[in-house]
């Protein structure tokens, strides 16, 4: 081959090459037209952003420390089209990071987008791919990829991934530079002569030292996208940036480009200096080789410059995030750039020389026809209508187009354009104007004027069916716990076509739909072809309108679903801004309505406070004035027209009017009005007591299984509602309203059970108040009859003493006097008034309550039973009383008396121990066989034999007590918790010891106390005891020895033992009789009076046993037998005289006990 066709073939080459390369350039007027004007985005005046400030050419500073390059430049030109003024701040990338983060600036970029930066960064559309190649010098041969660097030293930027790539592929001779000048600063200084770098920085400065005609490159090892990014949060900022941006044309992008990486060389330079080599030629042969020499070297060197520029622009087509497409006339794709594939998922080979109809949606076919022809027919460049490109995933995405044409190297005319994506564009466009809708139409909802809930909701249904251009429209209320819908309205498009026969307002979840999935799936439901088939659906009533289109939600509140809101028969589709437009009102109307709920249900408690205080203050009125009160409030604060009040029988049968309102009685004409009604003949308003909850009929005229009918001349009933007032599980009435204007609701319920309650709860204190008054009267008289008592005791003693003397004397005077005396009928005189004044001191110890006890079988049951009330009253308001009975109980023989005082003392202690704390005082009977070790833990010091008892045990859970409290319970005066109430702890064990019983305790501190009485089971009636008539000639012998300090008593009784034959010692206190009875070993027997001074008889008995274990001691004393008995239990006594005493009886008790 020749060196002219060399060099003509080397020409066409370059041109055929530049071809198209040149008409890239062209793109840079492509957008001007259509994207020159500033646009206007409101919301902010200064934006901050940081950014690297080493990526040249997109960010450096210049020699005097000024930020350049191509996205310095892009953000003044963003500065221009929005207004909006911007701080740019360059740094080193980790201070900018860093930055950043600590809130310093609005916008970071030059940013590479990652998963972990996604968790706190919202990112932009990628504005710039890079490259990232292998650099080799060009005398080096056979590198093509990083598994072809074995044995080279790799030279990369500190930090950057490829060092990671490169380890990967087994490379590990790798230096490591600080920067990008840094490395291609040891590149020119010959240190490296294969290095890798981001493609941009690293042709910057391979130019800037003029070393790009020495390096040769590789494809990609991988490539990156510059972002720009803003908090996470921060949506109307990214919005702002990337409207910004959009309205940035291509031809001003590309003029920026061009202005940083240089034009393409210009070719005609190239030729005319051939063509000036050929002149040379023809004028001078000889300097025909020096001239294909240097043809020659030009022709190399163009050559690298002629790559360099194209791996330039192409790096520039291929980092480009819009579409560049050729068409030719018949709409032929001749070239698409490598953003096709990642914008709609085709393969570029799957697309060239296909026609575009395919790609785009059919509706927009005829516009880009039409607009394609104009361009090529015209030759004038133009932008494109919005048009939809379908992905290989089936969705759509809306693009704009600018193009030019331009003929090929045969002539052919051909379209070259550039296309973007203005999806995010437009919906941004469109949410806002949304947004601005949904902002307005709330705002006025906000002002709206309603006077009840279902007006308003109306309204708001009426701007629901308007904001999201709808037909027709629904609201129901939801019931969580009985699954249930109930109609709040349909809107005026649907009561128009509407022809459905019967109506339904109440639908339960079960028989619901593909409507009820909002409530069963728990989110919202859309279908835009309603007609396609589907396995919820359960058909449409005849008459139903006709469906095409259908979107539902439901509004949850704190976790339950309380309403269901429905849209239809949109023109459009529905899409996701219509679910978050009605959900973000419907909420918005929710709050208002339950705002305007809570402001009614506030003013309606006042009311109902005010109307309680009321009845509080009725101190004087009885308990129907106290009712009429009520039921008429209740009327008024429901709205109603009439009322009821009932009050229900304990076993809950039977209902008793209590209270008509004054309407009610105004309009009724029966005549025979039943006060009693059994539950089983009430209708439809007994049913709150056979379901036991509210009832409310808003439609009382409809058909019912449960009415029963009204007597004529009843008062017509067109709403109904009626509730039952329970106390604990017992329903005690049952209260009812009617006829108000509206539907009644659960705030009507509300304010009637709650007001009911509230009357109910003052009757109860009013009531628990009159009877604790009462029972504190009796308790204050009881405690004066025990003040008196004491008195009396103390008084028929020492009178005892007396009579003693009087009695004794008479009846010897009488034995020892003629018959025929004329002092004979004195002295029966006085012996018949002494007999009198001794029944009288008699009266007296009964009435202290030192009477003689009254022994019977009883029930401990039913003795828990009859003071059940007595009990209650007793206890404090804050004890519950619980009772434990077995049935049926074996009798025990006892005193009903002191088996009520120890209950009532057991009882009333534990109480006091529960104090002003909630608790519970636990009664509780049973039998249980007691062995020998059950029987050790009990406070009884004598001991009981094994077997069955009966046992009462009354249990608290109060504050309990420790070990010493536990110890001294039963010693006498330990406590004052029982004073003025009854025996007290060492009483009540006297009482039980006196029963042949026992007790056993259990407490612990904080943990409450258990009393357990332990009773013998009676097996067999008591036995009659009958002492045998003595025939009044017993006569005793021996020594007896009389004590009493007391000594007419002493003179008296000494006499009465002689008659009865004994010889008679006399001592006036205890401490002489024990020295009489050591000198005195003859001593037969003792009677002993009980209370002395220096030593009383009990005292004195204990030691005359210790002298003599078989003394006979007969007591002598002016209180009662049982008293004696129980206190000298087990003590030896061998008998007991009761003062004043008769020689007779005196005379019979000695007898029985010698």
């Amino acid at each position: 081959m020749t060196s002219v066709s060399m060099a003509t073939q080397a020409t066409s080459h370059c041109r055929n090459r530049w071809q198209v390369i040149l008409l890239l350039v062209m793109l840079s007027l492509l957008f001007a037209a259509a994207s020159g004007e500033s646009v206007a985005i409101p919301g902010y005046s200064v934006i901050r952003v940081v950014m690297d400030n080493n990526y040249p050419p997109y960010v450096f500073k210049d020699d005097h420390g000024n930020l350049k390059g191509i996205t310095i430049d892009q953000w003044r030109l963003w500065e221009k089209k929005t207004g909006i003024l911007v701080e740019l701040t360059g740094v080193d990338w980790e201070d900018a990071k860093s930055r950043m983060a600590a809130g310093e600036f609005d916008v970071i970029d030059t940013m590479f987008r990652t998963p972990e930066r996604e968790q706190q960064y919202a990112f932009s559309k990628p504005y710039a791919r890079l490259q990232v190649p292998l650099f080799f010098h060009k005398d080096i041969a056979g590198i093509r990829g990083p598994d072809d660097l074995n044995g080279f030293l790799v030279a990369a930027k500190a930090g950057d991934n490829v060092i990671e790539v490169l380890k990967k592929h087994g490379v590990t001779t790798i230096a490591e530079y600080p920067s990008y000048e840094k490395l291609i600063e040891a590149v020119r200084d010959g240190k490296v002569k294969v290095f890798t770098v981001d493609a941009p920085p690293a042709l910057y400065y391979l130019h800037k030292f003029k070393l790009h005609d020495q390096f040769r490159s590789t494809e990609p090892l991988y490539t990156g996208e510059f972002h720009r990014a803003v908090a996470k949060g921060n949506p109307a900022l990214l919005t702002t940036l990337e409207n910004g941006f959009a309205a940035i044309s291509p031809q001003e992008y590309q003029a920026i480009d061009v202005r940083w990486m240089g034009r393409t060389l210009n070719n005609a330079h190239y030729v005319r200096y051939v063509m000036y080599l050929l002149s040379g030629i023809a004028a001078i042969i000889g300097g025909l080789i020096i001239w294909l020499w240097g043809l020659k070297r030009a022709i190399k060197s163009k050559t690298r410059e002629l790559a360099t520029s194209e791996m330039r622009y192409r790096t520039l087509v291929d980092s480009s995030i819009d579409v560049i497409f050729v068409l030719d006339s018949a709409g032929v794709f001749r070239f698409v750039s490598p953003a096709w594939e990642k914008h709609f998922g085709y393969p570029v080979s799957e697309v060239i020389g296909r026609e575009f109809p395919p790609f785009v949606h059919p509706d927009d076919v005829l516009p880009c026809t039409g607009y394609l022809q104009q361009v090529l027919t015209t030759g004038q460049g133009a932008t494109s209508p919005p048009y939809r490109v379908k992905h290989a995933n089936g969705s759509w995405s809306l693009f704009i187009a600018n193009g030019t044409p331009y003929r090929d190297s045969d002539g052919a005319m051909l379209y070259l354009g550039i296309a973007r994506d203005i999806s995010d564009q437009k919906r941004a466009e469109e949410e806002i104007r949304t947004s601005e809708k949904l902002m307005s139409t709330l705002y006025n909802i906000t002002q709206y004027p309603f006077t009840n809930e279902g007006e308003f909701l109306d309204h708001a249904l009426d701007e629901v069916i308007r904001i999201t251009e709808s037909r027709i429209g629904y609201i129901y209320f939801y019931d969580e716990q009985k699954r249930q819908f109930t109609l709040n309205t349909w809107s005026k498009g649907v009561m128009k076509e509407c022809t459905v026969l019967e109506q339904k307002t109440v639908y339960d979840l079960d028989n619901t739909g593909i409507w009820g999935e909002a409530v069963r799936q728990r989110r919202p439901i859309l279908l835009n072809d309603f007609q396609a088939a589907h396995p919820q659906k359960k058909g449409l009533p005849d008459g139903h309108v006709p469906l095409k289109r259908f979107l539902t939600i439901p509004l949850i509140q704190d976790g339950v679903i309380t309403a269901v809101v429905g849209v239809g028969n949109k023109e459009t589709d529905y899409s996701d801004a219509d679910v978050m437009t009605l959900k973000l009102f419907m909420d918005s109307v929710w709050m208002i309505a339950e705002r305007k709920r809570a402001a009614e249900t506030l003013i309606l408690n006042s009311e109902r406070t005010l109307v309680l205080l009321k009845l509080n203050q009725m101190t004087e009125a009885s308990l129907k004035e106290l009712t009429d009160f009520a039921l008429e409030e209740a009327v008024r604060l429901t709205k109603s027209a009439l009322g009821y009040l009932a009050f229900m029988s304990e076993d809950e049968s039977i209902l008793t009017m209590h209270s008509w309102s004054r309407t009610a009685m105004a309009e009724c004409k029966i005549i025979d009005k039943p006060i009693v009604y059994p539950i089983e003949n009430t209708g439809l308003w007994g049913e709150a007591v056979r379901q036991r909850r509210p009832i409310i009929t808003n439609d009382y005229p409809a058909p019912s299984p449960y009415k029963k009918g009204h007597p004529d001349g009843h008062v017509p009933i067109s709403r109904h509602m009626n509730i039952p007032v329970f106390v604990g599980s017992r329903i005690v009435l049952v209260a009812g309203v009617g006829n108000k204007t509206e539907p009644y609701d659960n705030t009507d319920v509300q304010q009637l059970t709650l007001l009911m309650e509230g009357m109910w709860r003052l009757l109860e204190r009013k009531r628990s108040e009159a009877e604790r008054l009462n029972m504190e009267k009796q308790l204050l008289h009881t405690q004066k009859l025990e003040s008196l008592g004491v008195l009396a005791g103390g008084i028929a003693h020492d009178f005892n003493n007396i009579l003693t003397t009087i009695i004794g004397n008479a009846e010897l005077a009488l034995m020892r006097l003629n018959p025929e005396s004329p002092v004979l009928e004195n002295l029966q005189r006085i012996e018949n008034a002494a007999a009198r004044a001794a029944d009288l001191a008699r009266q007296m110890l009964a009435y202290s309550g030192k009477g003689k006890f009254v022994i019977e079988y009883i029930d401990l049951n039913r003795l828990v039973e009859e003071m059940g009330h007595m009990l209650e009253v007793s206890i404090s308001k804050k004890a519950i009383l619980r009772y434990h009975l077995t049935l049926p109980l074996p009798s025990v023989e006892a005193d009903a008396t002191q088996i009520r005082q120890i209950i009532m003392n057991l009882v009333i202690n534990a109480s006091e121990a529960i104090g002003d704390k909630s608790g519970v005082i636990a009664i509780t009977t049973g039998c249980l066989n007691c062995n020998e070790e059950y029987l050790k833990e009990a406070w009884m010091p004598e001991r009981i034999p094994e077997g069955n008892y009966v046992f009462l045990e009354v249990a608290d859970t109060g504050c309990g007590m420790d070990k010493g409290t536990l110890g001294k319970i039963f010693d006498p005066f330990f406590t004052t918790k029982f004073t003025g109430r009854g025996l007290g702890m060492a009483a009540v064990l006297g009482i039980i010891r006196g029963h042949k019983g026992t007790i056993r305790v259990q407490s612990e501190p904080d943990k409450g106390s258990s009393f357990k009485v332990l009773f013998p089971i009676c097996t067999q009636p008591a036995e009659q005891c009958h002492n045998e008539a003595n025939d009044g000639l017993w006569q005793g012998s021996g020594t007896a020895l009389l004590v009493d300090d007391e000594e007419t008593v002493r003179d008296i009784g000494s006499e009465m033992l002689k008659e009865l034959g004994f010889e008679v010692l006399t001592a006036n206190d205890g401490r002489e009789a024990i020295t009489v009875f050591k000198t005195r070993r003859d001593i037969g027997v003792v009677v002993l009076d009980l209370t002395m001074p220096h030593m009383d008889g009990e005292h004195c008995l204990l030691e005359l046993q210790q002298l003599d274990p078989n003394v006979k001691v007969i007591i002598s004393s002016g209180y009662n037998e049982h008293e004696i008995n129980q206190r000298f239990a087990g003590k030896g006594m061998a008998g007991f005289i009761q003062k004043p005493y008769k020689l007779s009886e005196l005379r019979d008790t000695l007898n029985s006990a010698l």
